[in-house]
């Protein structure tokens, strides 16, 4: 009888040889990656913790940094609607509250908002190759502040009149004509710009020269609509009043207030 061996192969343990290096690499990654998740934590913890502000404020600039033309406009609606609301309130305490005025204003935010975000953007741009902030930055900023005030706030301001009036006639005469409506309004904006523009410029120009001059460029929107906070109630209500004027020339706003105030102390009912 003959026996045949088969030779049976076994498995061989390979011995992986690693270097010192390549374990201190590893090891550290790990630790990186433990401290990073660490910072993030207390992150979070220090961030629930903040005050209430500096969370609003957290939260505006993470979603600025995300989605800036969207969270520009919604900041701006909702800064417009606060704004013509509360002149409401304010200047008409008796006549019943007109959303479609407030809406109007909103409405007016978000579009002037767009058309700031793309003309600051080319005007940062242009005049920052003509004139570098970095050579002089004062000149710069007056350069910007001298074309943004001559050019973009006229139109700013025909503009609000024009949107404004015709959104808000539009909802309140659904019988007439979107093209009467228009051409109505216009004609009202072009009487209303000057005297409007020349009250403007006794505020405006200050604003952007330390806008300009101070503020990133993209959280200037911001303070300018934080500022439209009180100046567009004004132009809100002269929107709706036409041109009120003392002695012949446009009523201030402080003028506006004082005389409000007075009137609603006039008529208010006399307690006995």
């Amino acid at each position: 009888m003959m026996f045949v061996s088969a030779a049976v192969s076994t498995p061989r343990t390979v011995a992986l040889k690693t270097s010192p290096s390549s374990v201190g690499r590893f090891q550290l990654s790990i630790r990186r990656c433990k401290a990073s998740q660490a910072a993030g934590q207390a992150a979070v913890a220090t961030s629930r913790s903040a005050p209430l502000g500096k969370r609003v404020w957290n939260a505006y600039t993470t979603a600025l940094e995300k989605r800036p033309l969207t969270t520009k406009m919604t900041a701006a609606a909702l800064i417009f609607f606060t704004s013509d609301s509360a002149t409401q309130r304010l200047m008409d305490p008796e006549e019943s509250y007109d959303i479609a005025r407030a809406s109007s204003g909103a409405c007016f935010g978000v579009v002037a908002t767009a058309y700031l975000h793309v003309w600051w953007g080319f005007l940062e741009t242009t005049i920052g190759s003509l004139v570098p902030a970095a050579r002089s930055r004062l000149l710069n900023t007056a350069v910007k502040v001298v074309i943004d005030q001559g050019c973009a706030a006229p139109l700013y301001v025909y503009s609000y009149y024009i949107l404004t009036k015709s959104l808000q006639d539009i909802s309140a005469q659904p019988d007439r004509s979107v093209g009467e409506i228009l051409d109505e309004s216009e004609s009202r904006a072009r009487h209303m710009l000057w005297p409007t523009m020349l009250q403007h410029w006794k505020l405006w120009p200050a604003v952007h020269s330390l806008n300009f001059y101070f503020v990133p460029i993209q959280h200037r929107v911001l303070v300018q609509n934080t500022v439209l906070v009180g100046w567009s109630g004004y132009l809100s209500h002269l929107n709706k009043t036409g041109l009120p004027v003392n002695d012949g020339k446009l009523i201030t706003p402080k003028e506006e207030i004082e005389s409000t105030i007075q009137r609603t102390k006039t008529e208010a009912p006399v307690k006995s």
